[in-house]
């Protein structure tokens, strides 16, 4: 953990909306506790740090600085310029939820897509196909690997 811990803290609540206020009262704790973690006064516990990330919705390894915070910009990129019109909310979250590289291309999310629907394809009987997640998560990796080239 580093110093800037503060400065991660203060980013992650501008971008979920929250002032420091809200931001204690979800926390159970006091605006001026959370004003101090964020001006690097005090430094929060890992408990309160766990608590934060979870109020947030961002990763502990984000704030704790072992990680970027920063959205999947390919992700974006792929919704605005190349996902189908049909995109389900399922599909979208699988895709989001995908372990690829950030410098990925948008190319690398609708090949994703077609491999995630050829996966959950509905056959001819009219029942959909259980998901194998570690199918899944291999198509995904390969996936990453030769984008990643």
């Amino acid at each position: 953990m580093d110093d800037a811990i503060g400065t991660r803290i203060a980013e992650a609540r501008e971008r979920a909306g929250l002032n420091r206020n809200q931001l204690a009262r979800a926390l159970g704790t006091s605006w001026q506790h959370v004003d101090h973690w964020e001006k690097g006064r005090t430094r929060p516990t890992l408990e309160s740090v766990r608590k934060i990330a979870e109020v947030l919705e961002v990763p502990v390894e984000s704030l704790l600085g072992l990680r970027d915070m920063a959205p999947n910009n390919a992700y974006e990129r792929y919704l605005e310029e190349k996902a189908p019109a049909d995109l389900t909310e399922e599909e979208a979250s699988w895709l989001e939820a995908a372990p690829l590289p950030e410098d990925v291309s948008p190319d690398a999310y609708h090949a994703l897509l077609s491999e995630l629907r050829r996966l959950t394809r509905v056959p001819r009987s009219g029942t959909r196909r259980k998901v194998d997640p570690a199918r899944l998560q291999a198509a995904m990796a390969a996936r990453a690997e030769e984008e990643a080239g």
